[in-house]
């Protein structure tokens, strides 16, 4: 599998996994939580792709643009995950007002 693939499958697969078990058993279920429950699902691509390609010098090059692993992983995480986090929003009646909202006395 070439390494382009070998990430855009991890990012694909955990994506997957958050969006059709994870998020949707969330409580309550707002955009605040989602996002903290995305930095660890982003930091489990992150981990996966280092344990792979860290120290290796595998080239991402996308065109005249040379990425490093963790950068197109991140960029790729970015790309597959935003349509997916706005469908997910939009099918559960989730907000976005509540991102830009200080942080009340309760913990998400």
């Amino acid at each position: 599998m070439s390494p382009f693939l070998a990430i855009l499958a991890i990012n694909a697969s955990l994506i997957a996994i958050a969006y059709a078990f994870v998020y949707p058993r969330l409580r309550p279920l707002t955009a605040r939580r989602m996002m903290k429950a995305d930095a660890v699902v982003t930091a489990i691509a992150l981990g996966a792709a280092a344990l792979l390609f860290f120290g290796r010098g595998v080239a991402f090059d996308i065109g005249p643009i040379p990425l490093r692993w963790w950068s197109f992983s991140i960029l790729s995480m970015l790309l597959i995950e935003a349509p997916a986090f706005w469908a997910f929003c939009k099918a559960y009646g989730v907000s976005l007002e509540d991102i830009d909202a200080p942080a009340r006395g309760t913990r998400d």
